[in-house]
């Protein structure tokens, strides 16, 4: 059974564990909560102190002031909340708008990231995403039809609610300009058949920061994890050990 705390206004699992290796904190993705990595924490428990925060704002880390959080404020308040927890140096796990934190905390330096795994990583704004911003905030409502605006604004937007402010800061924060600030060890894995995020961002990924390694999973899609455990906890734990 894993435990479960909670700190500085975050709920989180953390496996006490005790091993001599890096201890592996993952961020989950939007509208995700801790509870959707349960079968990966079980798998790697076994040889690392694994940490998983539900994020502000979503499962059981609800408090009216993250509803005003950009990507550097739950930079901020996460790297808080790990140097409460004694942990002076990190491995990262990060999935989809978790990757957009990820990013920032590991080019920040304000806390040690031995190692970043970038799963299926939101934060690279392409033309599309442009477009439907364009469309959805800047044209006059009277010029474009109702039904054409709402078709141009994601399903998460629409499907927000308080969270809309939290949405916009998050994917109007492109990461490409820090990509090259990480300086540690990286792996992004990314499904073959993702159709939330376009497969084409884990190459500009790959390319941006230095040394990283990519793993592509044929036949997965955005939610690789649920879809086979072992398989994603394997890659996981080859990479982790590789670099511990």
């Amino acid at each position: 059974m894993n435990n479960v705390y909670k700190k500085e206004n975050i709920s989180y699992i953390d496996t006490l564990e005790d091993h001599s290796k890096t201890p592996l904190v993952i961020l989950h993705g939007w509208k995700q909560n801790k509870e959707s990595w349960i079968d990966i924490i079980d798998i790697l428990k076994n040889d690392y102190r694994v940490i998983c925060p539900d994020l502000p704002n979503f499962g059981d880390s609800k408090n009216p002031k993250f509803l005003s959080f950009g990507v550097d404020d739950y930079a901020q308040y996460l790297e808080k909340f790990l140097k409460r927890l004694h942990l002076n140096s990190i491995n990262i796990l990060a999935h989809s708008a978790g990757g957009r934190i990820a990013i920032k905390m590991t080019s920040s330096e304000n806390i040690k990231i031995k190692s970043l795994i970038l799963f299926s990583s939101a934060g690279i704004i392409s033309d599309k995403g442009k477009l439907k911003k364009y469309i959805s905030e800047k044209i006059p409502k009277k010029i474009i039809p109702k039904k054409i605006r709402e078709n141009a604004q994601s399903r998460d937007y629409k499907e927000a609610g308080e969270l809309r402010e939290v949405f916009l800061k998050a994917i109007n924060y492109n990461v490409l300009p820090i990509l090259k600030k990480i300086d540690c060890e990286t792996l992004i894995i990314w499904g073959d058949k993702d159709s939330e995020l376009e497969i084409e961002k884990a190459d500009i990924l790959n390319k941006n920061i230095r040394g990283s390694e990519l793993c592509i999973l044929n036949g997965y899609t955005h939610f690789a994890h649920i879809e086979n455990p072992n398989l994603f906890a394997g890659v996981v734990k080859n990479f982790l050990d590789k670099n511990e």
